[in-house]
């Protein structure tokens, strides 16, 4: 390849195989939801910033998600860019009728994303409104304290779950799922590269 053909969307071996182990696991119909409301949520972000006149670089689809990279956004159109995914996918909730499954999946997708961790839209755009107000440094403290305090809630409503209502091991999974999404926690030049 030459230098100015470089991949633009690149997909980890991690993703091909949880892809694998949904396809076998998951009936069709469910996984092409889910792949759909995937499809569409990435397809908002990248709407977002060609309105905001910003170039998509390079797509990176790993096994926990996508990375859009762009260039170095101002605050407001981070947290814009980021809310234009979950808000642009909920959207898609209105021939949810037709196809139940894919609006299911487009709801939960879209709240999971919606929370205020730094690997995924809600934590973006809480930074990026806080950016409009504040220093990047008192930005990323308010963004700091906030997914410690999410964390000790998810921990202790895991627990209470598993230990008063008996519901197994799901919401320890749940937990492991938000542990695992808040270890991913970038460093602060790397916080206006999109990750959905």
């Amino acid at each position: 390849m030459g230098q100015g053909s470089e991949q633009r969307i690149r997909v980890s071996a991690a993703a091909c195989i949880a892809g694998a182990v949904m396809f076998l696991s998951m009936p069709l119909r469910w996984l092409i939801a889910w792949l759909l409301a995937a499809a569409f949520h990435e397809a908002f972000h990248c709407l977002a910033l060609w309105v905001c006149g910003r170039r998509v670089e390079s797509i990176f689809v790993d096994w926990n998600g996508a990375k859009i990279q762009t260039t170095d956004l101002p605050s407001w159109e981070t947290a814009l860019c980021a809310l234009a995914g979950p808000a642009g996918s909920l959207l898609l909730l209105l021939p949810g009728r037709i196809f139940p499954e894919f609006a299911l999946c487009v709801l939960a997708q879209s709240a999971f994303n919606l929370l205020p961790l730094s690997s995924l839209d809600g934590g973006r755009a809480l930074f990026g409104l806080l950016g409009c107000f504040l220093s990047q440094e008192n930005a990323e403290k308010i963004c700091e304290i906030t997914e410690n305090i999410l964390s000790a809630l998810f921990i202790f409503a895991g627990a209470w779950m598993v230990f008063r209502w008996k519901l197994g091991v799901f919401p320890l999974l749940i937990i492991a799922a938000v542990a695992g999404k808040r270890k991913k926690r970038k460093i602060p030049c790397k916080w206006r590269i999109l990750k959905v």
